[in-house]
Order: structure tokens, then C-alpha cells, then sequence
């Protein structure tokens, strides 16, 4: 929800600030896949790989 002062406007600058956390964490979190589940990440990618090569055909 937005903050709603006293005089019933939305405070300026917080839908910013949301995007901007918002946008930290998620490059946080994919670095923390990218430098925690390397190995895993790419035999997740082979598979989807293949799996849609198959569809392809």
C-alpha cells in the first residue's frame, strides 16, 4: 500500500524508492544464484535446451 498523508496525496518519491529496492534485490538474488549454483544453473539450462529442441522438431 502507499502512504497517504494528512492532506490525502501520496507521498512523492516512494513508488521510486520501491522500484529501487525492488530492483536491488532482485540483481542480489541473481547473483547469489549465478555465484552459488553455477554447475546447477547450466544443467538446468542443457535441459531446457534440449527440451526445446525436441519441440522444435
Amino acid at each position: 500500500m502507499t502512504y497517504i498523508g494528512a492532506k490525502g496525496r501520496k507521498k512523492s518519491g516512494s513508488s521510486l524508492f520501491a522500484l529501487l529496492v525492488l530492483a536491488i534485490a532482485a540483481a542480489v538474488a541473481c547473483w547469489a544464484l549465478l555465484a552459488l549454483f553455477p554447475v546447477e544453473l547450466h544443467q538446468v539450462g542443457q535441459w531446457l535446451q534440449a527440451k526445446f529442441d525436441a519441440l522444435r522438431k
